[in-house]
């Protein structure tokens, strides 16, 4: 599977006056089949890897400051763990 379709919430193309969030419930030390919509830590750093080098990531007050501002970054991206 590619890294992409591990994002499957992500829409492209992206709009400069959209934000995505992400939000991750949790992340596994290792797969549970008990928990299959859960991702693994392995899996969670490949994602954060990409984002940081495609996407402008955020963190909550600035996301918030730059969508009332409409100053957002076109790619920008919160996520919440």
């Amino acid at each position: 599977m590619s890294l992409v379709e591990t994002l499957p919430l992500l829409a492209w193309p992206l709009r400069s006056d959209s934000l995505s969030i992400l939000i991750y419930h949790r992340v596994l030390p290792a797969f549970d089949p008990f928990r299959t919509g859960e991702v693994v830590v392995d899996v969670f750093d490949r994602q954060m890897r990409y984002l940081a080098g495609h996407f402008s990531v955020l963190p909550l007050g600035e996301a918030v400051a730059r969508l009332k501002q409409r100053r957002l970054a076109k790619a920008s991206v919160l996520h919440h763990l």
